[in-house]
């Protein structure tokens, strides 16, 4: 029995330190672990930092150009009433100061900006007899009821649909008219209904 008490031991120590080194390369691997994910916590803040920099910058400038053209637009005002600027045309001097006050607006960052001078023009709301439509399109709008340029704004795909014929060219069609007249049908103006 002795003689089997001294290989054990060994075995058990050797176990031991076994088990210790791989306790120890564990823990050297958490801890490294630990290192990484701080390195790229901290990656992550640097870039949103920069990001929100680049934010607030802008926005610091696009505020203090908006108040420049506000500070312009009350000196203009003030040599004006004073009389040491004359105007040759009053409507055109409202309308210079229409669009100074929306372009401030616009460039601050601050204000939601609102309608362009001149913008503010309702539709022009015309009866169905009087609408440059198609005979293709006039049918399906006369069988729907529908009066006139408002009632046609408020027709749906599904009535469209409806009339068996290919809704999605007649839906074209009530956009370019509508557009026309100055219904808010399209958000691009530009590229084609």
């Amino acid at each position: 029995m002795e003689g089997l008490i001294g290989p054990i031991t060994v075995e058990l120590v050797a176990a031991r330190r076994g088990t210790r080194a791989s306790s120890e390369r564990d823990r050297e691997s958490r801890q490294y672990e630990k290192i990484r994910a701080r390195r790229v916590f901290r990656s992550h803040l640097d870039s949103e930092e920069r990001e929100w920099g680049k934010f607030v910058t802008n926005s610091v400038r696009d505020w203090q150009t908006a108040e420049q053209m506000r500070a312009y637009l009350a000196a203009f005002r003030a040599a004006v009433d004073s009389g040491r600027r004359t105007l040759r045309n009053k409507a055109e001097y409202d309308n210079f100061q229409a669009w100074v006050v929306f372009l401030a607006n616009k460039a601050d960052p601050l204000i939601t900006t609102g309608l362009r001078p001149g913008e503010d023009v309702p539709p022009t709301n015309v009866p169905l007899a009087e609408m440059d439509i198609s005979s293709r399109l006039r049918s399906p709008l006369e069988s729907l009821g529908v009066r006139d340029a408002n009632d046609t704004y408020q027709v749906s795909d599904d009535q469209l649909k409806q009339q068996g014929a290919s809704w999605n060219v007649l839906r074209k069609e009530i956009e370019r008219v509508l557009f026309g007249l100055g219904y808010a049908v399209d958000d691009d103006p530009s590229k084609p209904l």
